[in-house]
């Protein structure tokens, strides 16, 4: 993203990012994400990043605070972007696709996701 690159959605580090700068050869810690990524036992199929209007956009399940007792944790198919000027998270700007992004890319501002499973019920 804008000559750098993202890492995330590390096993034990659900939540954090490190970002790659080829100019400096260093890695540094990048934003906290706002939600942890709903790991399923370790399998991250449903993650999906790419850069939008030059900022680091994910797609992927994320677990929200519980809506009852009855479930520990509300797993949610979100959308959200990070503004480097800013240096805050926001909702992305379009819906999430209608299934689970397996292959997700934006080409001239268009988002093409490739996917087959239900986003409203991850």
């Amino acid at each position: 993203v804008d000559g750098k690159l993202w890492l995330y959605a590390l096993d034990d580090h659900l939540q954090e990012t490190f970002v790659y700068d080829p100019a400096t050869q260093t890695w540094a810690a990048g934003p906290r994400l706002p939600h942890e990524l709903y790991d399923e036992g370790g399998v991250h199929w449903h993650y999906q990043a790419f850069e939008w209007r030059k900022r680091f956009c994910l797609m992927a399940c994320c677990k929200l605070a519980p809506e009852d007792v009855a479930r520990p944790y509300n797993v949610r198919y979100l959308a959200f972007i990070w503004d480097p000027l800013r240096e805050a998270w926001d909702e992305a700007p379009f819906p999430v696709p209608p299934v689970l992004a397996l292959i997700g890319e934006s080409i001239d501002n268009h988002l093409v996701v490739v996917g087959h499973v239900d986003s409203s019920d991850p």
